[in-house]
Formats: structure tokens, C-alpha cells, sequence
């Protein structure tokens, strides 16, 4: 995590630094400016979890990457229990802190949470045909049970559990982290490769 949390300052210092037109307040404003949606633009939530999203005051920050008139996503679902039994994921911004929300069973009254960041650590620059730009960068994604175990289970680490079900893959262009529930607990896994 030391990799997010430095990135956005060495970014910044690099575009001030050779004569970009980026400026401090510029990743403020673009903290404040990611697109977040409401729950209830997600139709395949059930209400019980939208009502239980904005208890929480939860919007759904949407990626950069993703396009502008891309599908709403952030929303997932999938086995991360256990196979058989269909939980719910969603990236919740509050107060530009986003945490996964998980809803097992998709019931609003048994929620776990896990990768809490500020959003801000999650911005990007870049530069496109349009100039240069800073961005919100983080989206979930389902992984399959077959795709952890045939195509990164010799590249993880600390070494996997036993994969018998899907897990949570957090994306962003710095590299992937995969959360796979094992035993109660959440274990983070990150490629080597990419270290």
C-alpha cells in the first residue's frame, strides 16, 4: 500500500517539476470532481442494499479508464465465501474515502469491509489529445476461482490459501491486488511481478 499512498506526491512532483501546468490545487479540485453515483443507479441491487448504502452515505466513484459514457460499475457480485452463495461487492465513497463493501448472502445485515482508501490516493495523471489531465483510477472486478489458480497461483504472494471460489480483483494501472476470503479472513494478493 506504500506504492498508492506515494504515487500521487512523486506524480505531482514530477509534473511541477518539469514545467507542467498541473498545480497542487489541480488534484483537489479532481478529488472533489470524480464521478460518484447514487446506489440507486445500480438496477441490479437489491433495495435492501441500496437503502443500506445511502444509510451509510455511500456513492460509487467511477473510473476514468472506464470512459465517460461507460456502464456504471464498482458493483459486483460473486462467490467470495464460499461456492454456491452469491455476495455482493461495491466500492463505497464517503467523505472521498473509499472502502469494498461486502454484502454476504446480499444481506445489508452482514457487511464486511476492507481496502479502505482516500480517494485522492487513487488519482492519476496523464496526459491525452485533450492536455493533461488527473483522474480516479480504481475499480473491482470479479476473478474467477480458475483464473487464481491456473493463471497467478505461481505468482502471488504470501502464497494463496486453498482457491476454491472467486475473490475480489481490485485494478488500477500501478498493479493488481486480488482479496480472497479464506477461513474468516480476507487475505490481500498481489502478483510478484508487478512489484
Amino acid at each position: 500500500m506504500m506504492q498508492r499512498i506515494l504515487f500521487p506526491a512523486f506524480l505531482l512532483l514530477v509534473l511541477i517539476g518539469s514545467g507542467s501546468n498541473v498545480e497542487a490545487d489541480d488534484w483537489d479540485d479532481a478529488d472533489l470532481n470524480v464521478r460518484r453515483l447514487a446506489p440507486d443507479t445500480f438496477f441490479d441491487l437489491s433495495q435492501e442494499i441500496i437503502s443500506e448504502l445511502n444509510l451509510r452515505g455511500c456513492r460509487v466513484p467511477q473510473s476514468y479508464y472506464a470512459g465517460p459514457i461507460a456502464k456504471p460499475h464498482n458493483v459486483i457480485n460473486g462467490e467470495f465465501a464460499k461456492r454456491g452463495q452469491i455476495d455482493w461487492a461495491v466500492l463505497c465513497s464517503k467523505n472521498r474515502v473509499s472502502s469494498i463493501l461486502v454484502f454476504w448472502r446480499g444481506s445489508p445485515k452482514n457487511v464486511s469491509e476492507l481496502a479502505s482508501d482516500p480517494d485522492r490516493e487513487w488519482l492519476v495523471g496523464g496526459k491525452d489529445n485533450d492536455g493533461e489531465y488527473i483522474a480516479y483510477n480504481r475499480e473491482i472486478e470479479v476473478i474467477t476461482q480458475k483464473t487464481l489458480r491456473t493463471d497467478y497461483k505461481d505468482f502471488l504472494e504470501p502464497e494463496p490459501p486453498p482457491i476454491d471460489h472467486e475473490g475480489i480483483m481490485e485494478r488500477d494501472d500501478k498493479g493488481d491486488v486480488f482479496y480472497y476470503y479464506y477461513e474468516g479472513k480476507w487475505w490481500a494478493l498481489v502478483p510478484k511481478f508487478w512489484d
